[in-house]
C-alpha cells in the first residue's frame, strides 16, 4: 500500500517537471541571492551544500560565493545502509556520479564532523511554512541533520511549497524555509 508522502512524492515530482525553466531559472537566482543576502550564511564559518540536480533549487552560485567568501564548504557523500558524510571540498575538486545520480566528491579524505558545521542547505521536493520538508525518501538528510546543531535552511521554489505536509518522528524539521518570495522562520 502506497503511503501518503509516496502518493505526495510522484505529485510533486509531475509538478516540478511542469513548470516552466524561465520560472525556475528566475526562482533559483533569487533563492540563491536570498541564501547569500541571510545572517546566517553571512555569520557562517562552515557551509554543508546539496548539489543541485535538476528537481531542486540550483546551488551553484552559492557554491561559487561560499568558496570566494573564504568558508570552509562541504557537499554530502552517501555511502551504503543510509550514511551520508559531508566532504570538504574546493572549486577544484573533481566529482563522479554517486549515489541516485547525484555528483559527490571523488575523494573523502576530509570529512566534516555533522557539529562543526554551521549552516546546512538542505534540498526537498517541498517544504511548508512549519519547517516540514519532503525529500526523496531514502533518509540519508534526516540521519545526517539529526548529528547537527547547525542551522537548517530548505531551498524550495514558491510553486513547490505545501500548505501542510506529512511529519513522521524521525522527520528532522527545517528552521528556515527559503523561496524566491522570501525567508520563512519555521514554527
Amino acid at each position: 500500500m502506497q503511503t501518503e508522502k509516496q502518493r505526495l512524492r510522484g505529485i510533486l515530482k509531475e509538478r516540478r517537471k511542469s513548470l516552466s525553466q524561465t520560472y525556475t531559472d528566475c526562482a533559483d537566482e533569487r533563492i540563491a541571492d536570498r541564501v547569500i543576502g541571510s545572517k546566517e550564511y553571512r555569520t557562517a564559518q562552515t557551509v554543508f551544500v546539496y548539489i543541485s540536480t535538476v528537481q531542486e533549487p540550483d546551488t551553484s552560485r552559492i557554491l561559487q560565493k561560499a568558496f570566494a567568501d573564504g568558508k570552509t564548504v562541504c557537499v554530502p557523500r552517501c555511502y551504503e545502509y543510509g550514511a551520508m558524510k559531508a566532504v570538504q571540498v574546493s572549486p577544484y575538486t573533481e566529482y563522479r556520479t554517486g549515489t541516485y545520480g547525484i555528483p559527490e566528491p571523488v575523494d573523502d579524505d576530509r570529512i566534516i564532523a555533522p557539529w562543526d558545521v554551521d549552516l546546512a542547505i538542505i534540498p526537498c521536493l517541498s517544504a511548508d511554512d512549519a519547517g516540514v520538508r519532503l525529500g526523496h525518501g531514502a533518509g540519508y538528510y534526516d540521519r545526517w541533520l539529526e548529528q547537527t546543531a547547525a542551522v537548517k535552511m530548505c531551498l524550495c521554489c514558491e510553486q513547490m511549497k505545501e500548505d501542510s505536509l506529512p511529519y513522521e518522528d524521525h522527520d528532522v524539521r527545517m528552521d528556515l524555509i527559503v523561496s524566491e518570495n522570501g525567508i520563512i522562520k519555521a514554527g
